[in-house]
């Protein structure tokens, strides 16, 4: 059993500098960076091919790519850390009652933050890949038709491996007991039986 003073500093360090958060922190610059430096490139009126021949002014598109640029990843990062540690009835957890027991939940809590991390790089991902098609179909590149779909197939794998990865982290311990649940009722016995 930890003491009060080593569940603090595990808890301290799980929400601190891990590889994947400094990941995360760099590649969601390099996304922005990547938005604001390419629609100079941009013609003053932006044609997305890929999603029904959209139009927007250049400014208009850079104005909505970055609010999402923005929204999307804190979202599925710190957002989804400050549902879980304020909101819980929102968050939908394997074997939260057990996970989200007081003993447990700052651990849990730290190690639900710790996950989240990967989840942002994949939707950085996607958000600069929408932003590379945009340009690629404003621009005339040549993108060969399989690159798209390898790299979804790609993407939905990693996500996969995400989800599986943290529903097995949230799995039961073999020595925990169950949750209590309904009681089932014993069969009635018919009379004379």
């Amino acid at each position: 059993m930890n003491t009060p003073r080593q569940a603090a500093h595990s808890t301290a360090a799980d929400n601190g500098w891990t590889p994947w958060k400094v990941l995360f922190l760099a590649a969601w610059v390099a996304q922005l960076v990547f938005v604001v430096v390419s629609a100079d490139w941009l013609p003053a009126v932006v044609v997305d091919e890929h999603h029904g021949g959209k139009t927007w002014s250049r400014d208009a598109y850079l104005a909505i790519t970055l609010f999402h640029s923005v929204l999307a990843p804190w979202m599925c990062t710190w957002g989804v850390a400050l549902i879980a540690r304020h909101l819980q009835f929102g968050l939908n957890l394997p074997n939260k009652d057990y996970w989200l027991a007081p003993e447990r939940r700052e651990a849990t809590l730290a190690r639900l933050t710790r996950a989240l991390w990967p989840l942002g790089l994949l939707i950085l991902a996607v958000q600069a890949g929408g932003h590379a098609m945009v340009m690629a179909s404003t621009l005339h590149w040549a993108v060969p038709d399989a690159l798209p779909i390898g790299v979804g197939v790609v993407w939905v794998a990693a996500l996969t491996v995400w989800v599986i990865e943290l529903r097995r982290s949230f799995t039961l311990p073999k020595t925990a007991a169950p949750v209590a649940g309904p009681r089932s009722r014993a069969p009635q016995r018919r009379p004379g039986r």
